[in-house]
């Protein structure tokens, strides 16, 4: 059986439709299925029965409607997986392509059209060089009341806000804050602000909070850039952040620092 065949009979009707600002979402196993689909329509005959597919690289772009579903697809959506799928279709289709290779990039946005597949894909005839690894990277904090004064950044996706954890008005735990705000810091929201690192951009993006709405700026070179909740804006080393009236530097380490 394979590896994507054992995770559909494990998740069962588990994770089966996933609720995403209150309308039905796509199966994370329709969007495998549906990638892989789309993706072997581009095998090519090159006569007398032979088959070739011309690419070597998919850059696959998941559109998710809110940090529960990215953090869902990132969890069940996996590249290896897809890549090892991959190969076996292409192999049933007569190609021998053992050296393709799928990347998944998860990123939150507004869905305006229900109709629209929720991913769109980056065709590649030659791989592109990819970061080896995530750079190592903080937050420093330059104004406000904090948890710390530094924060390394250790993971691809850091929250910000205050309080170092939200709590539903049911008492249940909504998410952990890994730069937390003293509750004084009244200009700084519960939930403000994310910071995602994209591998396939090699970077990393600040987000504001959709349930912010004190706004998120970045601030460079003498312009404030406003941050929104679906496209973020890429962060560059030396970049200040402003979450109302707090403020925190993001700095990415350079070699022999």
């Amino acid at each position: 059986m394979k590896p994507l065949d054992k995770l559909e009979q494990m998740l069962g009707g588990v994770f089966r439709k996933i609720p995403a600002a209150g309308s039905q979402a796509w199966e994370p196993i329709e969007i495998r299925r549906e990638i892989i689909r789309e993706i072997t329509e581009h095998v090519q005959s090159k006569g007398g029965g032979e088959y070739i597919f011309p690419f070597a690289e998919m850059a696959v772009e998941i559109f998710a409607r809110d940090p529960t579903e990215q953090q869902t697809f990132e969890a069940l959506l996996d590249a290896a997986e897809l890549t090892e799928e991959l190969k076996s279709q292409l192999r049933t289709r007569g190609c021998k392509m053992d050296n393709v290779t799928v990347l998944i990039d998860v990123v939150q946005i507004e869905v305006n059209d229900e109709a629209a597949k929720p991913f769109r894909i980056e065709y590649r005839r030659k791989r592109v060089e990819h970061p080896s690894a995530r750079p190592t990277a903080r937050l420093v904090v330059l104004q406000g009341s904090a948890s710390e004064k530094e924060l390394a950044i250790d993971r691809d996706l850091v929250y910000v806000g205050r309080l170092n954890e939200v709590k539903s008005k049911s008492g249940g735990l909504e998410r952990r804050n890994d730069l937390a705000f003293a509750d004084t810091e009244t200009t700084v929201s519960r939930k403000h602000a994310w910071l995602r690192y994209h591998p396939i951009e090699g970077k990393f993006r600040v987000y504001n909070d959709p349930a912010c709405s004190l706004g998120t700026q970045v601030f460079r070179d003498g312009r404030i850039i406003v941050c929104d909740s679906t496209r973020g804006v890429q962060l560059r080393s030396g970049d200040e952040l402003h979450l109302g009236n707090a403020q925190i530097r993001f700095e990415i380490e350079t070699t022999g620092e």
